[in-house]
């Protein structure tokens, strides 16, 4: 981005407002923070999954996958992401073989996902890695305030999809 898109683009976000309560504008301050933090963490991931031959995205369905086996579709709705999306990166991950596709016994079209053994253990190097740099970042912050943070985040999520338009 050059310098003159990222100063338009901070103006952007920094304008006023009109017709938002005192709530509404901090909820779209908290929602551009949010933008940027997202931003911030993607690029820190795909730095930090490169060396592995990942991705940000990638590197969040062999997170998925961590867990268990699981269909495109589950870790889409987990994730929030479209089945499409997920699906794709699957099948990327498979050729490099960092995740294994088999039958799935609850559904015939809907192949199971799994961890290969590769993919399981750059998933659980790259778990060691982020633990070092989250313990680093949530540094001076106590449990309480970050467990605050989480909360509320959950509850405006949850929010979100409700609302009716």
């Amino acid at each position: 981005m050059t310098a003159y898109c990222q100063y338009n683009f901070e103006v952007f976000l920094t304008m006023p407002t009109y017709n938002h309560t005192e709530e509404g504008q901090i909820f779209t301050d908290l929602v551009i923070e949010i933008f940027r933090i997202n931003g911030r963490l993607v690029a820190y991931g795909d730095d930090l999954t490169a060396p592995s031959g990942l991705t940000s995205a990638r590197w969040q369905v062999l997170g998925a996958l961590a867990e268990g086996p699981a269909p495109a579709a589950h870790i889409a709705r987990k994730m929030g992401l479209a089945r499409q999306s997920v699906q794709r990166l699957a099948d990327i991950l498979i050729k490099d073989g960092f995740v294994l596709s088999g039958e799935n016994p609850h559904h015939r079209k809907a192949h199971l996902l799994r961890l290969s053994p590769h993919g399981a253990e750059r998933s659980e190097n790259l778990k060691l890695a982020w633990s070092e740099i989250a313990n680093e970042i949530a540094q001076g912050f106590s449990a309480k305030q970050l467990n605050q943070t989480l909360s509320i985040i959950r509850k405006l999520s949850e929010r979100i999809p409700t609302m009716n338009r």
